[in-house]
């Protein structure tokens, strides 16, 4: 009877560790694997182990709901694939060396609330689907080569609080559409190179439910760009 008991634990165990995420959601984590070069990250995952022992990666109900791989040494690019990874909340990859561009596909993570891909190589336009990511509060792409213009689409991302650019390639300015980020407390878009031309009237317009903010903190250098600033709604 032991060994019959011990029999049916090891069945179930087998079961539960196969049935942890679906395979669409297992194959994006071995392709971000494989396309960031896993096996030079700081902390490798194990790929013959089960998903919930991969360092980083958070599963819940079956499913991967974080990935949290800051300080990691990554390096190489972000394949589509992490698109798959259908109800992910968090993603932060900060402080690594990726290369290449954020891919228009993590406009598919629509409950995505927290995006950090802070201090890396990457470059190109910041993809107009972050646009898509309603559930996104924080947005942090700084000291990257991102550039190009700031997207518009930002501006429907009604529950962002905080967005920091800082120290990229962007050009042009602040759209005017960002008066609608109604939510925001902080953002930061120093060292860009971001024309003076309307720079400060959306950010003038920003409210926080109906209260005009306080800006706590406005540093301008020759008159061109923000370099930090945080908004409070207190009085």
């Amino acid at each position: 009877m032991k060994a019959l008991t011990l029999l049916f634990v090891s069945i179930l165990t087998s079961f539960t560790t196969f049935a942890q995420i679906s395979e669409l959601e297992k194959q994006a984590l071995v392709d971000f694997y494989q396309s960031t070069n896993g096996d030079s990250w700081n902390t490798p995952w194990n790929l013959e182990t089960s998903v919930t022992l991969w360092h980083g990666v958070t599963v819940v109900s079956n499913t991967v709901v974080e990935i949290d791989l800051g300080f990691n040494n990554l390096t190489g690019t972000l394949p589509a694939s992490i698109g798959n990874l259908s109800n992910l909340k968090s993603l932060k990859l900060f402080f690594n060396q990726l290369e290449g561009s954020l891919p228009s596909d993590i406009g598919n993570l629509t409950q995505l609330q927290i995006l950090d891909v802070n201090s890396n190589n990457l470059i190109g336009e910041i993809p107009s689907s972050i646009g898509n990511l309603s559930q996104l509060n924080t947005l942090l792409l700084g000291s990257n080569k991102f550039s190009g213009t700031l997207p518009e689409e930002l501006s429907t991302l009604s529950n962002l609080t905080t967005l920091v650019v800082f120290d990229n390639q962007l050009t042009g300015n602040i759209p005017l559409t960002y008066n609608q980020l109604k939510n925001m407390s902080e953002l930061v878009v120093a060292e860009n190179k971001f024309s003076n031309t309307n720079l400060y009237i959306p950010i003038e317009m920003l409210t926080s439910v109906g209260v005009p903010m306080i800006f706590k903190d406005v540093n301008v250098m020759d008159n061109t760009e923000i370099s930090t600033i945080v908004l409070d709604d207190n009085d």
